[in-house]
């Protein structure tokens, strides 16, 4: 991940509080209706992981493309090798995962 897309992400995650997401096969829960907060996130060269309230995780594997759309109001992150989504269910203690190879994630500011 090139030094500059580090720069952005974080700055956009700095700026926006609260953001829908959509992952490559669409949105996660309704749009505008499940809003979601980072919690944290970490960046090494080819590897990036991204924890949201909700005990949500996205883990991105590759040379990946981070850019802002929608002026500014979306953030993607595209061209990875791998994506895993982890999520725990509402209400219980169990997991689930999807792995996603292509597409894009975007999240999506509602501030």
């Amino acid at each position: 991940m090139k030094i500059e897309e580090q720069i952005l992400m974080k700055n956009w995650i700095a700026s926006h509080n609260e953001i829908g997401l959509i992952l490559p096969d669409g949105w996660f829960g309704r749009p505008n209706d499940n809003i979601l907060k980072f919690v944290a996130f970490q960046m090494d060269a080819d590897k990036l992981r991204i924890e949201l309230e909700e005990q949500l995780l996205l883990s991105f594997v590759g040379n990946l493309q981070i850019s802002e759309e929608e002026d500014g109001r979306n953030l993607a992150i595209g061209k990875f090798t791998e994506c895993i989504f982890k999520r725990k269910e509402f209400g219980s203690n169990i997991f689930r995962e999807k792995k996603y190879v292509e597409g894009v994630v975007r999240f999506v500011s509602t501030d």
